[in-house]
């Protein structure tokens, strides 16, 4: 919030991040402000906070406080094959990078037993060196590890029914959750 409080303060006195002073160059037009005064023009390249709607979530796609998701509980599948069918779906599989969106997933893919497990869009690709990403690219932040998690016994890691992560062979079939527009 700080850094929007800071660019509406240099964007008044005159302040281009772009460089020179607001209103300057070949492309500046001057706008009027709120009382129709023209005044300093920010730089349109900026993004603005809330400038994009939230995404919208069509059925079967649901609208969760964390994004929009998708909950396949009715086909197993290897991590890639999972990986592939959300991309065709128009999304991946679920980051899981939003404060209790580990949780909300787990809840999503309910109810599940205690054996059950379902892929989540985390693995460790090659070179095979235990370094944990999303499929996204983004890199590992928090964790939701279960136990001596993880325990090298593969590649691509599967939430359990408490949301809490393992990780297993890439191969094995599990039913899986995607996630778009994240």
């Amino acid at each position: 919030m700080r850094g929007v409080f800071a660019l509406a303060l240099l964007a008044g006195c005159g302040f281009s991040p772009s460089g020179g002073a607001a209103g300057d160059g070949p492309d500046a037009t001057p706008t009027p402000d709120i009382d129709g005064a023209v005044g300093p023009v920010v730089d349109a390249g900026i993004e603005q906070p809330d400038a994009e709607p939230p995404p919208t979530c069509e059925d079967p796609w649901v609208a969760d406080a964390t994004g929009c998701h998708l909950y396949i509980k009715d086909a197993a599948l290897s991590f890639d094959a999972a990986q592939s069918d959300c991309q065709a779906r128009g999304g991946h599989l679920v980051v899981e990078n939003k404060t209790n969106e580990f949780s909300e997933v787990a809840a999503g893919m309910g109810p599940l037993s205690e054996a059950d497990r379902f892929w989540i869009g985390l693995h460790d690709p090659l070179p095979d060196d235990n370094v944990f990403v999303w499929v996204n690219g983004e890199v590992l932040g928090e964790t939701h590890w279960g136990g001596l998690e993880p325990s090298n016994s593969g590649d691509c890691v599967n939430a359990r029914p408490d949301g809490t992560w393992g990780d297993r062979n890439c191969g094995e079939a599990k039913i899986y959750a995607c996630e778009k527009n994240d």
